[in-house]
């Protein structure tokens, strides 16, 4: 499904929370993001926020906190929120190794029922990039290393585990993305099994 504006997105969110008295929600990191997030700190029913348990699709590993998808969202999207009523959770523990913390979500990382995430420029989602196998791969989670990339250290959720989420969105915002979806829909999004089952935000 496309969806064309964020109000549609919201509705469709409020609808899900209606439906749960609990929900996990994985949210995602990078600049293109950040207008929806200002979005709905401002549009969603009040219930979320009490309602969702807030995960992370993706981290950037050995940086300043300032650098990090943690920090970035919580200063986003959780702007004025009394921090009691939100339960988000960190995706990595600077004081255990990375095999250590690999084995720790694997483990505890719970089914999604709603998954925001964003395509960028350079195909990448979360931090899963093209043609770029990680270095090490558990089922739910992988720790990635691209030299390519300013932040070459991450630990991200699998392609497996993205496919086991009930409601994912795929973002493309701006002109420049929303060109590469029309560019890929046929060609990539349509006849991949991953894809098939995303809702695509394009605004």
């Amino acid at each position: 499904m496309i969806i064309n504006s964020y109000k549609d997105l919201i509705a469709d969110i409020n609808k899900i929370t209606k439906k749960k008295s609990k929900i996990n929600v994985m949210l995602t990191g990078g600049k293109s993001i950040k207008s929806f997030y200002k979005f709905l700190l401002k549009n969603v029913d009040e219930k979320f926020w009490k309602q969702s348990n807030f995960y992370l699709s993706d981290e950037r590993l050995f940086e300043l906190n300032k650098n990090t998808n943690y920090f970035m969202i919580k200063k986003i999207l959780f702007k004025n929120i009394n921090y009691k009523n939100v339960n988000f959770k960190k995706f990595f523990n600077k004081k255990k190794t990375v095999e250590a913390n690999l084995i720790y979500f694997n483990k505890r990382l719970k089914k999604m029922d709603i998954i925001f995430l964003s395509y960028a420029k350079d195909g990448h989602i979360a931090s899963l990039f093209p043609n770029l196998n990680p270095k090490i791969t558990k089922k739910n989670v992988c720790y990635v290393v691209n030299h390519k990339n300013k932040f070459q250290h991450r630990i991200s959720v699998t392609k497996s585990f993205i496919s086991r989420s009930k409601n994912k969105y795929l973002f493309f915002v701006g002109k420049e993305k929303r060109q590469i979806f029309k560019r890929l829909k046929n060609r990539k999004f349509r006849n991949s099994n991953f894809f098939r089952n995303f809702n695509f935000i394009l605004v």
